[in-house]
C-alpha cells in the first residue's frame, strides 16, 4: 500500500515537472529572436573591428561565443571561433590560430556544412603559409578544393587554386603555379565575378613575368586592367600599373617604364593608397639610381621618408634611409653620412623597442584569451550541469513508476556529473596556472632584453666617443665612425636573446649539432638555427647582414660538413635534428 502511494506521489510530481519543462521551453522559443539579433550584432561588430582594432574584435568575438554556447547556436559558435583564429593569426600566435580554426571546423562538421568546412580548412592552410610551412599549406588548400568541388562552388575552387599558386610561387615552382592559375581560369568565369576574373588574369601575368615571358605577361595584364577599369576598382588598377612598370624595367625600356611610373603616381593621389607611398617612392628611387640620376633618386627617397614618418611606417623608413646612405656613399657626401648614421642607429633601436612592444601585445592577447577560455569552460560547465539536472528530473518523471531503475540511474548519473565537475575544475586551475606562468615569463624576458640592449648600445657609444676624442683628422673621424657603425650593423646583436628563446623550444639542438659536427663555425651554427626555423635565404641574409650569395656559400659549406648529397634537402635534414 505504501509503495503504491509513493508511486502515485512520484507520478504527480513528474507531471508537474514535465509541465514546468514545457513552459520553460516555450519561453525560450518566444525569446529566441532577440538572442539571434544580439548574436548577429556581435558578429557584425567583431568583423568590423577586425580591420582597425583587433583587440576589441577579440573581446567582442569572445562575448559572442559565450552567448552562442549558452544558446547552443552552432552557426555563430563557428563564426566567432573563426574570428578569434583570424586575430591570433594576425599577431603570429600560430598554434592558437590553428586551435580555434580547428574548433570552427569541428562545428561546421557537426552542422554538415561543406562550404563552411572548406573555408575553415582554407584558413588553416593560410596559417601554415604565413609560417612558411608550404607542404601542409598545399595539402589544406587541396582539401578545400575537393570540398568546394563536392558542392560545385566555383568561386571557392578558384580561390583555393589561387592559394595553391601563391604557395608554389613561394617555393619558386613557377611552372606549377602557372598551371594552378590556368586551372582557376574557368572556375573564375563560372563564378560570374568580374573582379576575381581580372585578379586571375593578373596572377597569370605574374607567372609569365617570373618565367621572363614578358610579352604575354604585358598582354594579360592589359586584359586584367580593362576589366578593373570597367568595374572602377582603382586600387587594383594601381597594382597592375606597378607590375607593368616592373616588367618594362626588367625589359630595359626606359621610356615605357617612365610612362607607367607616371600612371602609377597618378593613381597614388587617391587617399586610400597612402600605405603604398613609401614602396612606390623606393621603387622610383632605385630606378633613378640605376640611371645614375642621383638627385631624382634622393628627391624620391625624401618623399618616401616623409610619408613613412607621417604614417609611422618605421620599417619602410629604415629601408629608405639605407638606400639614401648608399647613394651618398657613391657621391662621397661624408658630412651628410655623419648626419644619417646616428639617425639610422636611433631608428634601429626604435624598431627593437617596437618588437618588444609587439611581444607585450602578444602577451596581452594571450592573457585575455586564457581568461576567456576559462570563462567559456565555466559557462560550458554550468550549461552541462543544467542539462544534467534537467535530464535527471525528466528521466525521473518518465521512470517514476519504476523506482528501482530510477534510483540506479541517479547513482550513476551523479557519479558521472561529479567526475565532469572535477575535470572542469582541474582544467580551470590549469588555465589559471598557465596564465600566471605566461605573465611572469614574459615580464622577465622583457626586462632582460631591455637591460641587455641598453647596456650594449651604451658600451658601443662610449667606445665610439673615445675614438672620436683621440682623432684630429676629419677624414679619419668619418672613416673611423663609418667603420664602427658598419661593424655594429654587421653583427647580429640579438643573437644571445635569440639563442635563449630558441633553446626554450629546441633545448638539445646546439648540443647535438656540436657533437655531430664539431667542425661547424659559430656563423654556420647560427645559420643552422635559422634553417631549423624554416627561414628562407633572403630573411637569413637580412638578419645576419650578409648577402644572399654569402648565405648560399655558408649553406654549401654546411652541406659539405654534413656530407649531404645533391638530392638531400638541407632544411629537412636540419629540422630532423632533435
Amino acid at each position: 500500500m505504501l509503495n503504491i502511494n509513493l508511486i502515485k506521489i512520484l507520478f504527480i510530481i513528474s507531471i508537474i515537472y514535465s509541465g514546468a519543462i514545457f513552459a520553460q521551453e516555450k519561453k525560450i522559443n518566444i525569446s529566441k529572436n532577440p538572442i539571434l539579433n544580439q548574436l548577429q550584432s556581435l558578429d557584425s561588430l567583431a568583423n568590423a573591428k577586425l580591420n582597425n582594432d583587433s583587440f576589441e574584435a577579440l573581446k567582442v568575438a569572445n562575448d559572442g561565443l559565450l552567448l552562442a554556447v549558452e544558446n547552443n547556436n552552432l552557426r555563430y559558435q563557428s563564426g566567432f571561433q573563426s574570428i578569434i583564429g583570424h586575430v591570433m593569426s594576425n599577431i603570429a600566435l600560430w598554434d592558437k590560430a590553428i586551435e580555434h580554426y580547428l574548433l570552427a571546423l569541428e562545428l561546421e562538421i557537426q552542422k554538415g556544412d561543406s562550404s563552411g568546412m572548406a573555408w575553415q580548412t582554407m584558413s588553416i592552410g593560410t596559417v601554415y603559409l604565413r609560417q612558411d610551412r608550404y607542404d601542409p599549406a598545399l595539402n589544406k588548400y587541396k582539401e578545400a578544393f575537393e570540398l568546394f568541388k563536392q558542392i560545385n562552388d566555383h568561386y571557392g575552387m578558384a580561390v583555393s587554386l589561387h592559394n595553391q599558386g601563391h604557395t608554389n610561387d613561394k617555393l619558386e615552382k613557377y611552372d606549377i603555379s602557372k598551371e594552378n592559375y590556368f586551372a582557376a581560369k574557368d572556375h573564375c568565369v563560372e563564378s560570374g565575378d568580374d573582379r576575381i576574373i581580372a585578379y586571375n588574369l593578373m596572377l597569370i601575368a605574374s607567372a609569365y613575368e617570373k618565367l621572363e615571358m614578358y610579352d604575354i605577361a604585358i598582354q594579360t595584364l592589359n586584359e586584367s586592367t580593362d576589366i578593373y577599369t570597367e568595374i572602377q576598382d582603382q586600387y587594383l588598377i594601381y597594382s597592375n600599373y606597378l607590375m607593368l612598370t616592373d616588367i618594362w624595367l626588367s625589359i630595359g625600356n626606359v621610356d615605357s617604364t617612365l610612362h607607367y611610373l607616371k600612371q602609377t603616381g597618378a593613381k597614388l593621389n587617391h587617399s586610400r593608397f597612402f600605405r603604398e607611398l613609401p614602396r612606390f617612392y623606393m621603387f622610383q628611387a632605385r630606378f633613378y639610381k640605376d640611371l645614375k640620376q642621383y638627385d631624382e633618386a634622393l628627391l624620391n627617397l625624401d618623399k618616401g621618408i616623409k610619408s613613412a614618418e607621417k604614417n609611422n611606417f618605421n620599417n619602410s623608413k629604415h629601408d629608405l634611409m639605407k638606400l639614401k646612405i648608399e647613394i651618398h656613399k657613391i657621391l662621397g657626401n661624408h658630412d651628410v653620412l655623419l648626419e644619417l648614421y646616428p639617425k639610422i642607429i636611433e631608428l634601429k633601436n626604435k624598431l627593437h623597442t617596437l618588437r618588444i612592444d609587439l611581444n607585450v601585445t602578444k602577451s596581452e592577447y594571450q592573457i585575455l584569451q586564457y581568461e576567456k577560455d576559462k570563462e567559456l569552460l565555466v559557462k560550458e560547465f554550468e550549461i552541462e550541469k543544467q542539462k544534467s539536472i534537467r535530464k535527471f528530473y525528466t528521466i525521473v518523471s518518465i521512470l517514476s513508476l519504476i523506482i528501482l531503475i530510477g534510483l540506479i540511474y541517479r547513482y550513476f548519473h551523479m557519479k558521472r556529473t561529479a567526475q565532469e565537475l572535477l575535470e572542469k575544475s582541474q582544467k580551470i586551475h590549469q588555465l589559471e596556472t598557465e596564465k600566471l606562468d605566461t605573465e611572469i615569463h614574459f615580464k622577465e624576458k622583457q626586462l632582460m632584453t631591455k637591460a641587455m640592449n641598453s647596456a650594449q648600445n651604451r658600451e658601443w657609444l662610449i667606445e665610439l666617443a673615445k675614438d672620436l676624442e683621440h682623432s684630429r683628422d676629419p677624414k679619419q673621424i668619418v672613416r673611423k665612425t663609418t667603420q664602427n657603425i658598419r661593424e655594429k650593423l654587421s653583427s647580429f646583436d640579438d643573437w644571445n636573446e635569440f639563442e635563449s628563446w630558441f633553446l626554450e623550444i629546441h633545448q638539445d639542438f646546439f648540443d647535438t649539432l656540436n657533437k655531430s659536427f664539431p667542425e661547424l663555425t659559430q656563423r654556420e651554427i647560427q645559420i643552422c638555427a635559422f634553417l631549423k626555423l624554416n627561414m628562407v635565404t633572403k630573411d637569413i641574409a637580412n638578419l645576419t647582414n650578409l648577402t644572399v650569395a654569402s648565405v648560399d656559400v655558408y649553406r654549401s659549406k654546411i652541406r659539405k660538413i654534413m656530407n649531404l648529397s645533391p638530392e638531400d634537402n638541407l632544411v629537412k635534414y636540419i629540422q630532423n635534428i632533435v
